[in-house]
């Protein structure tokens, strides 16, 4: 009786193990559709606090057991535009999402960047707005 539980719990470790590893369609863009324009994609990652069960589950295993809530956009999305692109400034959009990254002269991110984006909180549609901490973490060479 012992080994057969312990080979079912085995069992169900190494699916578990195949079902987050198993790749679910190309990580980046390409294809085609780079040669038609410029291609990006922009990921946001909820906080624990908003997340099934805090966070405690890899993100890869939330996503495919609970499905979607990604909060994601990218040049393929509805209403996709590419804004203004400097050595200083990008700036990304679809339906809903706004992107501006702002650096300094030196490539730091500045505090002129923000990214404003749709999400569902206790069951409501809000738009959020986002703004980099004081003394913001990230660099942008362009």
């Amino acid at each position: 009786m012992k080994v057969s539980l312990i080979a079912v719990v085995l069992a169900l470790l190494a699916y578990l193990v195949a079902f987050i590893l198993r790749p679910d369609g190309p990580t980046a863009p390409g294809g085609s559709d780079e040669s038609r324009g410029p291609s990006f994609e922009v990921q946001v990652e909820r906080p624990r606090i908003d997340r099934f069960l805090y966070g405690i589950l890899p993100v890869r295993l939330e996503e495919r057991l609970l499905g979607g809530g990604e909060l994601r956009f990218g040049h393929a999305s509805r209403g996709a535009q590419v804004g203004s692109v400097g050595p200083d400034r990008l700036e990304l959009s679809a339906d809903g999402w706004d992107l501006l990254i702002q650096t300094d002269g030196k490539g730091r991110i500045s505090s002129g960047t923000r990214l404003v984006f749709p999400m569902e909180l206790a069951e409501v549609q809000r738009t959020l707005r986002c703004r980099p901490a004081d003394g913001a973490n990230g660099y942008l060479r362009a």
